[in-house]
């Protein structure tokens, strides 16, 4: 048996050490050894047997644990998330392949999206639906390629046409425009909190040791029926507790009284957590799914109140008011304070990857221009044939850029069907559910939709409703 040695919070660490992830020291050429994962999944190969997905597991979670750079700060070597790393060494490797010859880019291209959609289903599969920072960090990559393009051509005498400042200046520019709107979505989506003053309802009151309760049926003022344990006192402290309340119950009155619960806490716990709403009864779209035939008005994950348009996320395990859905692009959900900022982050996106592919192409290849204003290049492959390598780089990542702006203008018009009816994915995804959806993306019963026109400019100012009407809930 290797031996182990176990790691103490005052043990200096020198710059090839760190604590692995089962609180042992280790060091960085000992990164294959003692791996029993690795082992059983080498003989499984050997003899041509299945590997189990439990290997596939562990062998992931070592080969994350073990990646790792040296750091000289005294803690040790500094640990590189796979999700991160992956984006930042599989797109430029995979650029430089292209320069190989043209067939050889059409293949990469290609294949790109659907390493990322493979990626996306092994992260959905294996990890429970945790947050990634894979595809964030996989746009990011992207958007730095870009530019570098732009400076590499603007400096380089061997392009046909160089790029002048103003050019670069521009996408620099739009480029900080972008990432200004992509901070702000990656804030708060309109998380639903918990109450500031955080006292729990009545049926989940913990009292003082020692003390004797009883169990009480109670109605509060609007018939919802509460099972709560009360402090056994004399019947003065009731008439007291009773005197000068607007509720008809003596427990409801002996928990302002005593627990120091105002009016408000009861009337939330009253009409909120016990509210009743029949399938039956809701013809309109809702956001919230159904259970035992009645509306979720009420997350028993987050202990919240879940108002009409709202959503759980089971990705960040939090409720979202207005919440339309997890982006993986941004590693965030959007919902109704980030929704706005999501939306220009994606069309700054797109824009700059239109306008850099673009300029890029007319710069490396041969264009002709068409009615005095447009160019178009017509000759690329000649990149290939150059023994500079630069330039089949750059031609291979404006194709790339192209590409990506391809697939987010698929997102943007999903957004775009979705805001013109004012309705969220979250809805038209319980919409569907339900039978009330046509054509794939128009929903029915949408009581929000007050047209085009006004879909939008309620959007844009932030002024969407957040209820149902004629619904009161």
């Amino acid at each position: 048996m290797p031996k182990t040695t176990t790691a103490s919070s005052a043990d200096a660490l020198c710059c090839c050490e760190y604590i692995d992830n089962v609180g042992e020291k280790s060091h960085m050429l000992a990164c294959c050894c003692d791996c029993e994962a690795l082992d059983d999944s080498c003989d499984r190969l050997i003899t041509c047997r299945a590997i189990p997905n439990k290997n596939c597991q562990a062998l992931c979670e070592v080969i994350s644990d073990r990646c790792r750079i040296p750091w000289c700060d005294g803690s040790g070597a500094i640990q590189l998330h796979t999700d991160i790393l992956i984006p930042v060494t599989v797109i430029p490797l995979s650029l430089w392949l292209c320069t190989v010859s043209l067939l050889v880019t059409v293949i990469v291209l290609i294949s790109m999206p659907f390493f990322m959609l493979m990626f996306y289903r092994i992260w959905k599969r294996r990890t429970k639906r945790e947050r990634t920072r894979f595809f964030y960090a996989w746009a990011m990559v992207s958007i730095l390629i870009v530019l570098l393009e732009f400076n590499i051509i603007m400096w380089s005498d061997s392009s046909p046409d160089r790029l002048s400042f103003f050019h670069v200046i521009f996408i620099d520019i739009t480029v900080v425009l972008m990432f200004w709107a992509l901070i702000s979505a990656r804030g708060d989506p309109g998380v639903i909190q918990k109450s500031e003053k955080g006292r729990p309802c009545p049926s989940n009151i913990k009292h003082a040791k020692g003390s004797k309760t009883s169990t009480s049926e109670t109605w509060l003022e609007n018939g919802s029926h509460e099972n709560v344990s009360s402090h056994k006192i004399d019947q003065t402290d009731v008439q007291q507790a009773n005197s000068g309340s607007h509720f008809k119950d003596p427990v409801a009155n002996l928990l302002m009284a005593n627990f120091g619960f105002e009016m408000e806490d009861l009337q939330k716990c009253a009409n909120f957590k016990k509210e009743t709403i029949y399938q039956e009864t809701v013809t309109w779209v809702d956001s919230r799914p159904f259970k035992g035939g009645e509306l979720e008005t009420w997350c028993k994950l987050c202990d919240v109140r879940k108002p009409p348009r709202s959503g759980h996320c089971n990705v960040c395990r939090v409720c979202i008011q207005g919440r339309d859905h997890h982006c993986v692009w941004i590693d965030n959900c959007v919902g109704r304070n980030n929704h706005r900022s999501f939306i220009v982050a994606m069309l700054l996106f797109i824009f700059i990857s239109c306008y850099g592919g673009y300029m890029v192409l007319i710069s490396v290849c041969i264009s002709e221009t068409f009615f005095k204003v447009v160019r178009v290049p017509i000759q690329c492959y000649h990149v290939y044939e150059l023994e500079d390598t630069v330039s089949s780089l750059i031609f291979a990542s404006s194709c790339y850029a192209l590409l990506v702006a391809g697939i987010m203008c698929l997102a943007l018009l999903n957004q775009v069907i979705m805001i013109s009816q004012d309705i969220t994915s979250q809805e038209l995804h319980m919409a569907a559910q339900r039978g009330l959806v046509q054509c794939a993306v128009c929903a029915g019963n949408n009581v929000n939709n007050r047209g085009i026109l006004q879909n939008w400019i309620h959007f844009w100012k932030g002024k969407r409703p957040q209820s149902y009407v004629p619904s009161i809930v």
